[in-house]
């Protein structure tokens, strides 16, 4: 198993970020 970059995780915690903020924006 590949070990993850930095960028991977940044890309991963930017998109659960975007996520969560939808999800928010739509029960307000």
């Amino acid at each position: 198993m590949p070990q993850m970059s930095p960028m991977n995780w940044i890309i991963l915690f930017s998109f659960f970020s975007f996520l969560s903020t939808t999800c928010f924006s739509k029960i307000s």
